[in-house]
């Protein structure tokens, strides 16, 4: 496996800021694309691949593009690494990779990749981390929007194909319920931006910034495709927030409590931005106002050893003289009254960073020996953090 030489660049009051060239035993480990994927880029997307359980060492699922590969990353106790499964998606259905493709996780081992096929529809290519097994055709050729798991469901957004069509997919395994869900305060179709799934609801956020709940039992009884779609109204709505994801954004739930909106940049905007919102409430409310997160790409969130803590991802952030050398941000998060710092509690760079080494394109919190540590992709290098301010050595 290659490795990199890495110095890495603190928030100021940090009492360690560089480490030596990467070991065993250093807190950090930069991986680049290992010889067995054959894909021009390593680690588009990334997520959690440990199961649930595993108390030693831990795995990533890594999505790549060019000819789209999907495959683990195998992590040992002592920080050593090696490739698992590797598999070319062609076998799939999917023989390029669009800008549109989704890797998610369910924290507990299992995963699935979504993105257009090339017979004309969305698959949902999903099973445990370490050998995907089943394809499940959805029949809409419209691109995946956002993704989440719900429990044992697999959920698909997209925009309907056609007037009364579903924009929303859940899928079990080979079964996919279509649901066409409408905004509550008018029977408006909705266009989601993200998704995310607590004990009882599938949470949306729209293109147009309105965030609402669907009930998991709702979902449940809609009907499979082509017949008729069951139309289903929001549990909860809220006003619109201060800026909405245009392009693109992510939610994090916090202890069925709180929901963490994170609204994306592309390189020549500068609307990404932060909300907090109460989910206690009769209706969602914010917590406080917006942070400002102008250039921010990816979001996840995180309990470290209590502390709660959002990571962000800036890929177009330059280091030093050096464009696009991207960064990671984490902002400490109290999970008893859902404040966010504004300030980052740390942030990650690394010093030696190329020209468009895009650190930040992706992040993701892993299982490494029973603990989450923050895991973020580059322009095709990976970077596993063993220690951080945030957290101790794993």
């Amino acid at each position: 496996m290659k490795r990199l030489s890495i110095v890495l660049a603190f928030a100021a009051g940090c009492s360690w800021s560089a480490f030596d060239d990467l070991s065993d035993t250093t807190p950090v480990h930069a991986q680049e694309k290992p010889d067995g994927v054959k894909a021009s880029d390593y680690g588009f997307a990334i997520a959690n691949g440990t199961m649930a359980g595993e108390t030693s060492g831990g795995r990533l699922a890594v999505l790549s593009t060019g000819n789209g590969n999907y495959s683990t990353l195998n992590f040992d106790a002592s920080g050593k690494t090696s490739l698992g499964d590797s598999e070319a998606l062609g076998i799939h259905t999917i023989d390029t990779l669009t800008n549109n493709a989704l890797l998610v996780g369910d924290g507990a081992g299992n995963v699935a990749v979504i993105d257009n096929s090339n017979v004309g529809t969305i698959v949902a290519i999903h099973g445990a981390a370490t050998a995907l097994s089943v394809d499940t055709q959805i029949g809409t050729s419209q691109k995946p929007d956002a993704a989440t798991f719900a429990g044992a469901r697999i959920v698909v957004a997209g925009a309907s194909q056609s007037a009364g069509f579903p924009n929303l997919f859940a899928v079990s395994g080979g079964t996919v319920l279509g649901c066409l869900a409408n905004t509550e305060a008018a029977p408006t179709t909705v266009s989601a931006a993200a998704i995310a799934a607590d004990d009882t609801h599938l949470w949306v956020w729209t293109k147009t910034g309105e965030f609402f709940a669907l009930s998991l039992a709702q979902i449940d009884t809609c009907t499979a495709p082509p017949q008729t779609p069951v139309v289903i109204a929001p549990a909860l709505n809220t006003t619109l927030m201060a800026g909405a994801p245009t392009n693109g954004g992510h939610i994090d739930i916090v202890a069925n409590k709180y929901a963490i909106l994170t609204a994306f940049d592309t390189p020549s905007t500068s609307a990404g931005q932060v909300s907090v919102v109460d989910l206690t409430t009769a209706k969602p409310t914010l917590v406080g106002t917006a942070m400002s997160a102008q250039g921010v790409h990816s979001a996840t969130f995180a309990n470290f050893d209590g502390m709660g803590a959002l990571v962000l991802g800036f890929p177009n952030r330059p280091v030093g003289s050096t464009s696009n050398g991207g960064a990671i941000d984490i902002h400490l998060f109290d999970m008893t009254t859902g404040a966010l710092t504004g300030t980052p509690a740390q942030s990650f760079s690394d010093s030696q960073a190329g020209v468009n080494l895009l650190l930040g394109r992706a992040v993701t919190t892993m299982t490494y020996n029973g603990k989450p540590i923050i895991v973020a992709s580059a322009s095709s290098v990976i970077y596993a953090y063993y220690q951080s301010q945030i957290y101790q050595k794993r």
